[in-house]
Protein backbone atom coordinates (compact mmCIF):
# COMPACT_ATOMS: atom_id res chain seq x y z
CA UNK A 1 0.00 0.00 0.00
CA UNK A 2 1.51 3.18 -1.21
CA UNK A 3 1.70 6.51 0.01
CA UNK A 4 1.68 9.14 -2.36
CA UNK A 5 2.97 12.58 -1.97
CA UNK A 6 0.28 15.45 -3.26
CA UNK A 7 1.95 18.83 -2.68
CA UNK A 8 -0.09 22.61 -2.46
CA UNK A 9 0.70 25.26 -4.72
CA UNK A 10 -2.19 27.00 -3.11
CA UNK A 11 -4.62 27.13 -0.40
CA UNK A 12 -7.72 28.15 -0.73
CA UNK A 13 -9.02 31.80 0.90
CA UNK A 14 -12.82 31.27 0.50
CA UNK A 15 -12.54 27.62 2.35
CA UNK A 16 -10.30 29.33 4.69
CA UNK A 17 -12.93 31.49 5.49
CA UNK A 18 -15.43 29.65 6.12
CA UNK A 19 -13.83 26.95 8.30
CA UNK A 20 -13.02 30.03 10.56
CA UNK A 21 -16.58 30.99 10.72
CA UNK A 22 -16.37 34.12 8.60
CA UNK A 23 -19.31 33.88 5.93
CA UNK A 24 -18.63 36.80 3.98
CA UNK A 25 -15.30 38.48 2.29
CA UNK A 26 -14.15 40.97 4.62
CA UNK A 27 -16.26 40.03 7.39
CA UNK A 28 -14.15 40.34 10.80
CA UNK A 29 -10.55 39.65 8.94
CA UNK A 30 -9.18 41.84 6.53
CA UNK A 31 -8.39 40.00 3.46
CA UNK A 32 -5.19 40.12 3.13
CA UNK A 33 -4.82 38.60 6.99
CA UNK A 34 -6.26 35.14 5.47
CA UNK A 35 -4.30 34.99 2.20
CA UNK A 36 -1.37 35.97 4.29
CA UNK A 37 -2.18 32.81 6.14
CA UNK A 38 -2.90 30.75 3.37
CA UNK A 39 0.40 31.89 2.37
CA UNK A 40 2.60 30.86 5.14
CA UNK A 41 0.19 27.33 5.57
CA UNK A 42 1.85 26.11 2.64
CA UNK A 43 5.49 26.48 4.19
CA UNK A 44 3.95 23.72 6.71
CA UNK A 45 1.37 21.51 4.68
CA UNK A 46 3.22 18.16 3.68
CA UNK A 47 0.23 16.64 1.56
CA UNK A 48 0.45 12.90 1.87
CA UNK A 49 -2.32 10.14 1.67
CA UNK A 50 -2.08 6.43 1.07
CA UNK A 51 -5.65 4.03 0.67
CA UNK A 52 -6.40 0.71 0.20
CA UNK A 53 -9.55 -1.42 -1.43
CA UNK A 54 -11.33 -3.87 -0.44
CA UNK A 55 -14.35 -6.24 -1.03
CA UNK A 56 -18.17 -5.47 0.82
CA UNK A 57 -20.68 -7.19 1.50
CA UNK A 58 -23.69 -4.74 1.38
CA UNK A 59 -26.10 -7.50 2.56
CA UNK A 60 -24.28 -7.46 6.12
CA UNK A 61 -22.68 -4.27 5.63
CA UNK A 62 -19.36 -5.50 6.03
CA UNK A 63 -15.62 -4.40 4.82
CA UNK A 64 -14.01 -7.78 4.01
CA UNK A 65 -10.34 -6.89 5.50
CA UNK A 66 -8.76 -9.23 7.49
CA UNK A 67 -10.11 -8.98 10.53
CA UNK A 68 -13.72 -8.21 9.29
CA UNK A 69 -15.40 -4.52 9.70
CA UNK A 70 -18.72 -4.44 10.29
CA UNK A 71 -20.13 -0.81 10.01
CA UNK A 72 -22.37 0.12 12.10
CA UNK A 73 -24.72 3.59 11.31
CA UNK A 74 -27.82 3.70 9.46
CA UNK A 75 -26.16 6.47 7.24
CA UNK A 76 -23.54 4.96 6.69
CA UNK A 77 -24.61 1.60 5.58
CA UNK A 78 -27.34 3.84 2.92
CA UNK A 79 -24.44 5.62 1.39
CA UNK A 80 -22.83 2.26 0.72
CA UNK A 81 -26.22 -0.04 0.01
CA UNK A 82 -25.30 -0.32 -3.89
CA UNK A 83 -21.13 -0.52 -3.62
CA UNK A 84 -19.40 -4.40 -4.55
CA UNK A 85 -15.84 -2.55 -2.71
CA UNK A 86 -15.09 -0.05 -0.68
CA UNK A 87 -11.88 2.57 -0.73
CA UNK A 88 -10.36 3.12 2.76
CA UNK A 89 -9.02 6.62 2.41
CA UNK A 90 -6.18 8.16 4.95
CA UNK A 91 -4.68 11.61 4.27
CA UNK A 92 -2.78 14.19 6.51
CA UNK A 93 -0.87 17.05 5.88
CA UNK A 94 1.43 16.62 9.33
CA UNK A 95 1.77 18.18 12.58
CA UNK A 96 3.61 21.42 11.55
CA UNK A 97 0.86 23.59 10.93
CA UNK A 98 -1.11 22.64 14.50
CA UNK A 99 2.40 23.35 15.99
CA UNK A 100 2.28 26.63 14.39
CA UNK A 101 -0.91 27.22 15.62
CA UNK A 102 0.07 26.04 19.17
CA UNK A 103 2.71 28.64 19.31
CA UNK A 104 0.40 31.44 17.91
CA UNK A 105 -2.07 31.11 20.39
CA UNK A 106 0.66 30.32 23.63
CA UNK A 107 1.88 33.80 22.37
CA UNK A 108 -1.20 35.60 22.36
CA UNK A 109 -1.56 35.96 18.59
CA UNK A 110 -5.12 34.48 18.54
CA UNK A 111 -6.37 35.78 15.32
CA UNK A 112 -3.52 34.31 13.65
CA UNK A 113 -3.89 31.11 15.54
CA UNK A 114 -7.37 30.92 14.54
CA UNK A 115 -6.53 31.72 10.72
CA UNK A 116 -3.72 29.25 10.48
CA UNK A 117 -5.95 26.35 12.25
CA UNK A 118 -8.56 27.39 9.65
CA UNK A 119 -5.89 26.87 6.87
CA UNK A 120 -5.02 23.63 8.04
CA UNK A 121 -8.36 21.87 7.60
CA UNK A 122 -8.65 23.70 4.09
CA UNK A 123 -5.30 21.86 3.28
CA UNK A 124 -6.54 18.60 4.65
CA UNK A 125 -9.32 18.78 2.68
CA UNK A 126 -7.92 19.30 -0.64
CA UNK A 127 -5.37 16.84 0.02
CA UNK A 128 -7.74 14.51 0.39
CA UNK A 129 -10.07 15.60 -2.74
CA UNK A 130 -6.60 15.08 -4.86
CA UNK A 131 -6.51 11.25 -3.29
CA UNK A 132 -9.97 10.94 -4.27
CA UNK A 133 -9.96 12.31 -7.64
CA UNK A 134 -7.17 9.56 -8.24
CA UNK A 135 -9.35 6.71 -6.75
CA UNK A 136 -12.12 8.00 -8.82
CA UNK A 137 -9.90 7.60 -11.82
CA UNK A 138 -9.19 3.87 -10.98
CA UNK A 139 -12.53 3.10 -10.13
CA UNK A 140 -13.88 4.12 -13.32
CA UNK A 141 -11.14 2.50 -15.86
CA UNK A 142 -11.90 -0.69 -13.80
CA UNK A 143 -15.63 -0.11 -14.54
CA UNK A 144 -17.30 1.77 -11.45
CA UNK A 145 -18.76 4.84 -9.76
CA UNK A 146 -17.24 6.18 -6.79
CA UNK A 147 -19.39 7.72 -4.23
CA UNK A 148 -18.49 10.67 -2.11
CA UNK A 149 -15.90 10.05 0.30
CA UNK A 150 -17.66 9.41 4.08
CA UNK A 151 -16.32 9.55 7.57
CA UNK A 152 -16.38 8.62 10.59
CA UNK A 153 -18.49 11.10 12.81
CA UNK A 154 -20.86 11.86 9.47
CA UNK A 155 -24.54 11.21 10.41
CA UNK A 156 -24.57 8.39 12.85
CA UNK A 157 -21.46 6.95 12.26
CA UNK A 158 -19.47 7.18 15.31
CA UNK A 159 -15.78 7.91 15.63
CA UNK A 160 -15.27 5.39 17.68
CA UNK A 161 -14.31 3.34 14.33
CA UNK A 162 -11.30 5.39 13.62
CA UNK A 163 -9.70 2.59 15.79
CA UNK A 164 -10.63 -0.47 13.34
CA UNK A 165 -10.47 1.58 10.21
CA UNK A 166 -7.27 3.60 10.16
CA UNK A 167 -4.92 0.66 9.73
CA UNK A 168 -7.14 -0.50 6.55
CA UNK A 169 -5.83 2.50 4.62
CA UNK A 170 -2.52 1.14 5.47
CA UNK A 171 -1.50 4.68 6.06
CA UNK A 172 2.00 3.09 8.35
CA UNK A 173 4.39 5.73 6.04
CA UNK A 174 1.89 8.55 7.17
CA UNK A 175 2.44 8.62 10.89
CA UNK A 176 -0.94 9.20 12.01
CA UNK A 177 -2.55 7.49 15.03
CA UNK A 178 -5.97 7.26 17.30
CA UNK A 179 -6.05 9.28 20.32
CA UNK A 180 -8.20 7.02 23.38
CA UNK A 181 -10.83 9.90 22.20
CA UNK A 182 -10.63 8.79 18.93
CA UNK A 183 -9.38 11.67 17.43
CA UNK A 184 -6.91 11.46 14.85
CA UNK A 185 -2.94 12.70 15.79
CA UNK A 186 -2.07 15.00 13.70
CA UNK A 187 -5.26 16.61 14.11
CA UNK A 188 -4.93 17.83 10.65
CA UNK A 189 -5.83 14.55 9.19
CA UNK A 190 -8.89 12.47 7.55
CA UNK A 191 -10.05 8.76 7.20
CA UNK A 192 -12.86 7.96 5.15
CA UNK A 193 -14.78 5.32 2.89
CA UNK A 194 -15.78 5.52 -0.58
CA UNK A 195 -17.90 3.11 -2.15
CA UNK A 196 -17.44 1.40 -6.03
CA UNK A 197 -20.30 0.90 -7.65
CA UNK A 198 -21.10 -0.92 -10.66
CA UNK A 199 -22.10 1.62 -13.84
CA UNK A 200 -25.20 -0.14 -14.30
CA UNK A 201 -26.44 0.28 -10.87
CA UNK A 202 -28.81 2.97 -9.50
CA UNK A 203 -26.02 5.95 -8.93
CA UNK A 204 -29.12 8.85 -7.95
CA UNK A 205 -29.97 6.41 -5.14
CA UNK A 206 -26.10 6.70 -3.67
CA UNK A 207 -26.65 10.29 -3.30
CA UNK A 208 -23.57 10.56 -5.74
CA UNK A 209 -22.58 13.58 -7.73
CA UNK A 210 -20.66 12.40 -10.02
CA UNK A 211 -22.58 11.34 -12.54
CA UNK A 212 -21.34 13.64 -15.54
CA UNK A 213 -18.16 12.00 -15.73
CA UNK A 214 -17.12 14.10 -18.75
CA UNK A 215 -16.87 17.08 -16.17
CA UNK A 216 -13.87 15.22 -14.23
CA UNK A 217 -10.72 16.45 -14.78
CA UNK A 218 -8.84 13.58 -12.97
CA UNK A 219 -4.90 13.80 -11.61
CA UNK A 220 -2.36 12.71 -13.60
CA UNK A 221 -1.43 9.11 -12.94
CA UNK A 222 1.26 9.13 -15.10
CA UNK A 223 3.40 11.33 -12.68
CA UNK A 224 2.58 9.09 -9.78
CA UNK A 225 5.05 5.66 -8.89
CA UNK A 226 4.07 3.95 -6.00
CA UNK A 227 7.30 3.36 -4.25
CA UNK A 228 8.46 2.96 -0.31
CA UNK A 229 10.37 6.96 -0.70
CA UNK A 230 6.71 8.52 -0.91
CA UNK A 231 5.89 9.39 -4.87
CA UNK A 232 5.15 13.14 -6.06
CA UNK A 233 2.00 14.25 -7.94
CA UNK A 234 2.47 17.63 -9.45
CA UNK A 235 -0.97 20.25 -9.23
CA UNK A 236 -2.34 23.65 -10.19
CA UNK A 237 -4.52 25.70 -9.39
CA UNK A 238 -6.68 26.10 -12.48
CA UNK A 239 -7.54 21.81 -11.76
CA UNK A 240 -9.44 22.97 -8.37
CA UNK A 241 -10.96 25.83 -10.49
CA UNK A 242 -12.17 23.76 -12.43
CA UNK A 243 -13.35 20.85 -10.30
CA UNK A 244 -16.10 23.67 -8.78
CA UNK A 245 -18.01 24.16 -12.43
CA UNK A 246 -21.55 22.98 -12.52
CA UNK A 247 -24.03 21.74 -10.15
CA UNK A 248 -22.61 18.00 -10.28
CA UNK A 249 -19.21 19.15 -8.73
CA UNK A 250 -19.82 21.88 -6.22
CA UNK A 251 -19.70 19.26 -3.27
CA UNK A 252 -15.74 19.07 -4.10
CA UNK A 253 -15.28 22.61 -2.41
CA UNK A 254 -17.38 22.57 0.54
CA UNK A 255 -21.25 22.60 2.02
CA UNK A 256 -21.23 26.36 1.53
CA UNK A 257 -20.96 26.35 -2.19
CA UNK A 258 -23.48 23.07 -2.53
CA UNK A 259 -27.40 23.54 -3.05
CA UNK A 260 -27.87 20.18 -1.56
CA UNK A 261 -29.21 21.66 1.68
CA UNK A 262 -30.95 17.89 2.72
CA UNK A 263 -27.59 16.35 2.27
CA UNK A 264 -26.57 14.38 6.02
CA UNK A 265 -22.69 15.47 5.53
CA UNK A 266 -23.12 18.71 5.39
CA UNK A 267 -20.76 20.84 7.93
CA UNK A 268 -23.17 24.25 7.99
Amino acid sequence: MPVYRFPLTHIDAAETRRYAGLARAGEAFPEEMITSACREGLLYAEGRAAWHSYSYDRNTATILANPTLSLAGQDIQKHLHEAEEVVILAATIGPAIEQATEKCFADGHYTKGLLLDAVGTTAVEMVADKANRMIEEEAARRGYRATWRYSPGYGDWDVSVQKALLPLAGPSGLAISVTEGFMLQPQKSITAVIGLIPRHGNLEATGDTESNEGKLKWANRESVSPVSSISSISTDKEKDVNDIKGDKLVCRKGCAACPKIDCIARKL
